[in-house]
């Protein structure tokens, strides 16, 4: 008689839910290939979860700066043709004045006051990015006075940021419940005028001297590229995080972690960060009329949808059924 052993009969399996497998993860482009990549091919997206979280980060922080280069030197153009402009038409419309010691006064006439001049005035607008922010606040322009005499009656149009400068101090002034300065009523915020060395303000000063052009230019550059990339970073970082569950949701056949999720959450932020920088730069995004309230909501919009796209390919990519691919 043979002794043979009995197997016990197999146990019932349940269906198994698919874990990812996380392997090393699988060496990226070069950087600036890897940025053409997110900016040209979708399906990138979803490639950048088999990457490290710094090989996505690093795209984010060099598509931002350079952007926010690109915003500030077409503020900076925008800028000093706004001044440009200001100094040419300064003589023929505006009397001069003179800050000396903290006091802001008139120079006096040398027709004897016979020539009726209005106080300057200069009105800044359509500046790029700057213009998205003062939106924002509720502010569509910014109106410059230099009244010496406190007798200006300059009046806001609309939204208007007004900025006067009297014989001793600068009033900045907005009308509205929305105003930048807060409060319910006509908004007002008050400084003393600096004391420093003489500073005339005249068309014959504004054209001949090439500092202030200069300096105007260097700081308008300096102030919307520092906004600018700490603005979009951030953003970048936090739609990111918004998109996380979505992400997870449509990719769960292949169960996509959270972290990897992140990565592709990150990926897809480039393209958008681009595309406003393109705009902001053009002017485009600042010439719109839909209301500003409504812009955050669509580039929200957008970035959902273009994470549901990219979930929907990682699916395809790493779904069991295919051949085993090196990491996720």
């Amino acid at each position: 008689m043979n002794d043979m052993s009995v197997q016990p009969p197999p146990l019932p399996t349940k269906p198994v839910t698919p874990i990812p497998v996380v392997r090393a993860p699988a060496v990226p482009p070069p950087l600036l290939r890897r940025i053409g990549l997110l900016c040209l091919r979708p399906q990138q997206w979803a490639e950048a979860a088999r990457y490290r979280l710094s090989a996505t980060l690093w795209p984010v922080v060099v598509v931002t700066l350079l952007v926010a280069m690109v915003m500030g030197l077409a503020a900076a153009r925008r800028g000093t043709r706004i001044y440009d402009a200001f100094a040419a038409d300064f003589d023929g419309r505006f009397f001069p004045v003179v800050l000396k010691d903290g006091k802001l006064s008139r120079v006096p006439a040398t027709d004897g006051g016979k020539t009726t001049l209005a106080p300057p005035e200069l009105v800044i607008q359509d500046m790029p990015f700057w213009s998205t922010f003062f939106r924002i606040g509720g502010v569509e322009s910014v109106k410059v006075v230099f009244d010496p005499e406190n007798k200006s009656r300059a009046d806001m149009v609309g939204s208007q940021l007004l900025v006067r400068l009297t014989d001793s101090e600068m009033v900045m002034t907005q009308p509205g419940s929305d105003s930048v300065l807060g409060g319910s009523d006509d908004s007002q915020w008050r400084a003393p005028l600096p004391v420093g060395e003489e500073m005339s303000i005249s068309g014959e000063q504004l054209r001949g001297a090439e500092l202030p052009r200069t300096s105007l230019g260097i700081s308008v550059f300096l102030a919307t590229a520092f906004v600018g990339f700490f603005y979009n970073f951030l953003w970048a970082l936090l739609v990111a995080f918004v998109l996380v569950p979505l992400i997870v949701m449509i990719a769960a056949p292949v169960g996509m972690p959270r972290y990897v999720a992140y990565r592709v959450g990150l990926a897809i932020t480039v393209p958008l960060i681009a595309l406003s920088g393109l705009l902001e730069a053009t002017g485009l995004m600042s010439q719109t009329s839909m209301p500003v309230e409504v812009m955050p909501v669509i580039w929200l919009l957008a970035a959902a949808g273009m994470a549901l796209w990219a979930a929907l390919m990682a699916n395809r990519m790493f779904s069991p059924r295919r051949a085993p691919r090196r990491g996720m």
